[in-house]
């Protein structure tokens, strides 16, 4: 009876690593390119990366969460306040449209038998004084990350999926939303560099 469960025990442990590598996230690095996000509009995404990877879509707004025009359009966001810059756009057909190409090939995104992205950019800023024109412009680091999933084409039916990793600057643009007497932010653009970049004081 012990031999027999030793067997049953080693086949699992076995069967962990014989698990097809298609499954097992390979880690892309998107280097340089931006997201041009507004409040409640259509995003513009438009990226390079490693293995050949490019991205260019176009990301809804409206169906995105967008951590940043979530709050401050409705309550008073003062100055010294810190704000989430956070903008995650999820696998749902939803999301938007656009085309990814890796390794050569390109792929149609959210589209029935397409490839697959969830996307996640974050950052904080706090909140400046007022100032007499009513606008502000702050630039903070980012922090991106995600997933790619891209149909196999050996093996209908699954997926190979990619993890997705990269940093950068995003500047958000701020004016003065007179009904809450508060800071608002009306959009965010985050800049992909290779490297963290530092922002000047």
């Amino acid at each position: 009876m012990t031999g027999k469960r030793l067997t049953i025990v080693s086949l699992l442990f076995l069967s962990l690593f014989a698990t097809p590598s298609h499954a097992m996230a390979q880690e892309v690095r998107i280097l340089r390119g931006t997201l041009s996000q507004g409040a409640d509009i259509t995003g513009e995404l438009s990226v390079d990366g490693t293995s050949g990877v490019r991205i260019d879509a176009a990301l809804s707004g409206t169906h995105g969460s967008l951590a940043w025009d979530h709050v401050c359009p409705y309550v008073a966001c003062l100055p010294g306040e810190t704000v989430s810059l956070r903008s995650s756009y999820g696998p749902g057909v939803l999301t938007g449209s656009g085309q990814v190409t890796i390794h050569g090939q390109t792929y149609s995104l959210w589209a029935p038998d397409g490839a697959i992205a969830q996307l996640e950019f974050d950052g904080a800023i706090v909140l400046p004084e007022f100032t007499s024109s009513g606008t502000a412009e702050l630039s903070v680091p980012f922090a991106f990350s995600g997933s790619l999933q891209i149909p196999n084409q050996k093996e209908p039916g699954t997926y190979d999926v990619f993890a997705l990793r990269g940093s950068g600057v995003a500047t958000a643009f701020l004016y003065r939303n007179y009904f809450t007497m508060g800071w608002a932010v009306g959009g965010v653009i985050y800049e992909f560099a290779p490297r963290v970049v530092v922002i000047p004081q």
